[in-house]
């Protein structure tokens, strides 16, 4: 059945400037024509869908989550397996509901990325599609080794080992924790780098023979350039960069997701509305309220740094739940310094290119998927009118419709 999203505003994800006076003609699950006047062999058949008066995105990408937000664990004392799996395959339902039409897991508990990835994909359920990494990998005494969602090992024989065990169950992608993180133990801090050079060696020389991308978490510009020079696809979070990282990355064309909403999740922060809303919503714990403003301002100058450079920025959230977390880090790539079009881009063809899969999806273009988000109001003008959603379609089909 063909599909006709007949003259919106149209804000592909690569042009400087909102494209108007186009329609845009699906057939299956593709955008086959993006066309000035449809001619009426074209139309003949169609369902016709009059846009007028609104704009239409790419699908948005959230390239950094874990489906569900270690963060929210003290909200679910206990929690079993099943249950977990089940919360994680709500969130990204709710993620749809808003606009993400893909998500990038970067480690998850006991692979459930992969098993929602599965479901997805299988339209068994409707919701995100799900490029995934399995378990995210750690060292003894390293960043989040107290949580499920990592897999912890030491030396070079320990780490290929258990990233064979990941690609044998269907990983789209490796997750290495390199630093410490903003949160965690007395030992585990931005600055302090974990894995040894053998261990580092063993990590990127399998995912090359492989053919597999590493993103690394990386809070340090010591740990950032060490990730940079042995073949990191992204550095996530770099809590603190300086000019020589930044420089590594923007000559490897090593891609950067900020996460800047970690930390952004305090008072001191929140300047709008929604965002207090969400703080109030999902506090943090005082001692990771006290992290999160103490390595804030360092946040903001590395995300300043890189964007001024010209490094590749992508959106990730890195927090929960999806319908909330993804959106707000859009925002708050605007709020410290990034254009609402380029944060747009950010959101979706530069996440699309994070999860290799440009050449399907992140922009407008003929050919590509057909996975869109119809809005109300303008977001070049406003990047909180990203929240004035009027419909999502998912492969070219409508999954969410406000009027209904």
């Amino acid at each position: 059945m063909r599909l006709i999203l007949f003259n919106p505003t149209i804000i592909d994800g690569q042009s400087n400037e909102p494209i108007e006076g186009y329609s845009i003609i699906i057939d299956n699950n593709r955008i086959s024509k993006i066309s000035m006047s449809p001619s009426r062999t074209e139309t003949k058949g169609a369902t016709l869908v009059d846009l007028h008066g609104f704009f239409v995105i790419p699908g948005l990408f959230d390239t950094h989550t874990h489906l569900v937000s270690p963060l929210s664990d003290v909200f679910h004392p206990n929690e079993t397996t099943v249950a977990r799996y089940i919360r994680a395959g709500k969130e990204c339902m709710d993620g749809l509901s808003v606009g993400i039409t893909s998500v990038r897991a970067v480690g998850t508990h006991n692979y459930l990325d992969l098993a929602w990835k599965r479901s997805f994909a299988n339209n068994i359920f409707s919701g995100p599609r799900i490029f995934g990494s399995g378990y995210a990998l750690t060292t003894t005494a390293g960043h989040a080794v107290e949580k499920e969602i990592t897999y912890a090992s030491d030396g070079g024989p320990g780490f290929r080992k258990i990233i064979r065990e990941q690609l044998k169950e269907g990983v789209d992608h490796l997750k290495l924790l390199m630093s410490g993180g903003c949160f965690g133990d007395r030992w585990d801090s931005p600055a302090d780098t974990h894995f040894m050079s053998d261990e580092i060696e063993s990590v990127f020389g399998i995912a090359q023979q492989r053919g597999y991308k590493v993103a690394v978490h990386a809070g340090s510009p010591e740990s950032t350039k060490l990730a940079v020079k042995a073949g990191a696809h992204s550095i996530e979070h770099g809590y603190s960069l300086d000019e020589e990282s930044v420089d590594l990355m923007l000559r490897n064309n090593t891609y950067y997701v900020p996460t800047l909403l970690i930390t952004h999740m305090t008072n001191e922060a929140a300047l709008t509305p929604y965002h207090r809303n969400y703080i109030t919503q999902w506090p943090l714990p005082v001692n990771l309220l006290e992290r999160a403003n103490t390595n804030r301002t360092a946040h903001c100058s590395a995300f300043k740094m890189a964007l001024e450079a010209g490094v590749k920025i992508a959106a990730g959230s890195d927090a929960g739940p999806m319908k909330d977390a993804s959106i707000l880090e859009i925002e708050l790539l605007v709020q410290n310094g990034m254009s609402p079009m380029n944060a747009i881009k950010a959101a979706t063809l530069t996440s699309a290119e994070v999860c290799g899969a440009n050449s399907e999806l992140g922009s407008i273009e003929e050919g590509k998927f057909a996975d869109l988000v119809i809005l109300r109001k303008n977001p070049a003008e406003a990047i909180g009118n990203i929240r004035s959603l009027h419909q999502v379609y998912k492969n070219g089909k409508l999954e969410i419709d406000e009027n209904q």
